[in-house]
């Protein structure tokens, strides 16, 4: 833990006031946050109502999977093991590991590539900064975002075999592609 508090702390010393708008922008749980790889106008939640739904649907089996360890780890976060940490971002009183908004971040991404496939190496590289972002938010260690990740794999992975989920996820995809004339 200290090891990564380092590195917390060297990226406190390290982030811009860009990086902080970033990351402050991130606290925000939602693939509207991809629209910068996406990069179409029409990327929007009023252009694409089913893809708004289904991604919001998808989201919340985040906590549903990530709350219990946290009770469990009870890991505090790095704010609370180092008065060194100025967090940029609003403070949370559950526990750091694993990261919920790691997990949220990488479970939008994996299926947001599933549905955009051409895209598929920029909506990652968003997907694991949208994570990064928490520890240079200063509210996680680098462990708590890799077990998010790690976690929003697992997630994604169940939650493709349920027949609904196939179902909403055909629909919303093409709606997404048809809106970005893919």
């Amino acid at each position: 833990m200290r090891e990564e508090l380092g590195e917390v702390l060297t990226l406190q010393a390290k982030r811009t006031p860009k990086m902080v708008a970033r990351t402050v922008a991130d606290t925000e749980e939602t693939i509207w946050r991809f629209a910068d790889v996406i990069a179409s106008p029409k990327f929007t939640k009023a252009n694409l109502p089913k893809c708004a739904a289904f991604f919001d649907r998808v989201i919340e089996t985040e906590a549903a999977v990530v709350d219990p360890p946290k009770g469990v780890w009870k890991r505090p976060r790095p704010h609370l093991c180092s008065p060194l940490v100025k967090p940029v971002v609003r403070l949370s009183s559950s526990g750091s590991y694993p990261s919920g908004h790691a997990t949220g971040g990488a479970l939008i991404g994996i299926v947001l590539s599933n549905m955009v496939p051409e895209k598929r190496a920029a909506i990652m590289t968003r997907a694991w900064e949208f994570g990064h972002n928490r520890v240079v938010g200063g509210v996680h260690f680098p462990s708590d975002i890799e077990a998010g990740r790690l976690a929003a794999t697992a997630i994604a992975q169940a939650i493709s075999g349920h027949a609904d989920y196939k179902a909403e996820f055909e629909a919303a995809k093409a709606e997404l592609r048809s809106g970005l004339g893919l």
